[in-house]
């Protein structure tokens, strides 16, 4: 979808601008406050872009992704919120 979409250059700009100490302590701080885990730079962008106008909502559901806790459909492999695949 990416490649497609013209923006697999993105992944590289983030790796570039985000440097390794911040993405560390970013995702560290977010997995602790928010509950959500964040797998690279490029998501963590994305991230702080959402959580600007939009606030965590934690599902009670059983069917929930593990990394993000948006609510799933059941036996669902894939978050549509934060794009893990698979889900177990």
């Amino acid at each position: 979808m990416q490649d497609g979409s013209g923006t697999n250059n993105l992944t590289g700009l983030f790796n570039t601008i985000i440097t390794d100490d911040i993405f560390t302590q970013k995702k560290t701080r977010i997995l602790e406050e928010d509950g959500v885990y964040i797998r690279t730079k490029e998501s963590l962008h994305y991230y702080e872009c959402f959580r600007k106008t939009n606030s965590v909502k934690k599902s009670d559901s059983d069917n929930r992704c593990p990394d993000c806790n948006y609510e799933i459909a059941p036996n669902s492999r894939f978050c549509r919120m934060c794009g893990k695949f698979p889900i177990n």
